[in-house]
């Protein structure tokens, strides 16, 4: 089972990446997930495994990559991921390009497109990783880097709505059959979308002895559960991403950054940010902003004005 995750930042990906990556593995499945194919450099050892050096930014060519991925040892799933934010910034050549995504194409049998449904909430979470320099929550000081910043550069939060918008433009060329999970569904009904993309039945549940959606908030509120059930399973969980990291299978995962009610707490310029961004997607058919002040990680709408029956 080789697995393609097509993505841009703020969509889910690392997320999504990481649960397949565990979901195949529990299955005792021998798996590897390279994280990014194309932003650092991955070898082969002398079984033919998949290696990754995370030293090495944009060190290798995309033939280089086709290369490693051709000869690498078949018994073992891949778990990888295509980000446009690496392709843009590498700049390959066109034509270059195309033969490479015609050959993950065929190199990968599922194909999986990461995508937002509340936009306005991925433009401002993306506005505040850009102003706070901190791009992922790996521990209590980028937390507190994060926290620290409590207003929007509201041209910043536009820029990265067009951003998403050339992002689903750019899907739709390269990968226009590919599988589409939003991240709202995927952090809400997690365990059926894992169900769903691996074919595998309730694996992580199963295991865990929890649901996952519940697992993702348990380790995002960084404190200890008081429910002995809760408690075993966090710790479970913790312990399985910490052995698969220093097999070299997994990489440090990042938790939540922040929510939206967060953001609309701390944010002071959050209600002209919500006016602006409406006026400016109005027109914008792939845009829903009837989903822009609700808070899918909490269930609960931000503005009095969303409709419940949504």
């Amino acid at each position: 089972m080789d697995i393609l995750i097509i993505s841009q930042g703020g969509t889910g990906s690392t997320l999504l990446q990481r649960l397949l990556t565990l979901a195949i593995y529990i299955e005792k499945c021998a798996v590897i997930n390279t994280h990014d194919l194309v932003n650092k450099f991955i070898w082969l050892d002398a079984q033919s495994n998949i290696k990754r050096d995370g030293k090495k930014k944009y060190g290798q060519s995309l033939i280089g990559i086709e290369e490693v991925l051709q000869k690498a040892n078949r018994n073992i799933s891949i778990v990888s991921r295509l980000s446009k934010d690496h392709v843009d910034h590498r700049n390959d050549d066109k034509k270059i390009f195309k033969a490479f995504v015609k050959f993950l194409q065929e190199r990968f049998s599922n194909h999986i497109i990461c995508t937002r449904e509340n936009v306005f909430e991925l433009s401002m979470s993306l506005a505040i990783k850009t102003k706070s320099n901190v791009y992922n929550v790996f521990s209590t000081e980028d937390r507190k880097a994060v926290q620290k910043i409590d207003h929007v550069d509201e041209r910043q939060m536009l820029s990265m709505c067009d951003n998403y918008i050339r992002y689903l433009e750019w899907t739709k060329q390269y990968f226009p059959k590919a599988k589409v999970v939003s991240y709202e569904r995927l952090i809400t009904d997690t365990d059926t979308v894992i169900s769903d993309l691996t074919g595998f039945n309730d694996t992580l549940i199963k295991y865990f002895g929890l649901s996952t959606s519940k697992l993702l908030r348990l380790e995002a509120s960084n404190t200890v559960p008081t429910e002995i059930k809760q408690k075993k399973a966090l710790l479970k969980y913790k312990n399985l991403c910490s052995n698969l990291i220093e097999q070299g299978i997994l990489r440090e995962t990042p938790t939540k950054n922040s929510s939206l009610t967060e953001k609309k707490k701390r944010i002071k310029n959050f209600d002209r940010c919500l006016r602006i961004f409406k006026q400016y997607t109005r027109n914008i058919d792939i845009i829903d902003n009837e989903k822009s002040t609700y808070d899918h990680w909490n269930k609960i709408g931000v503005d009095s004005s969303y409709r419940s029956s949504i």
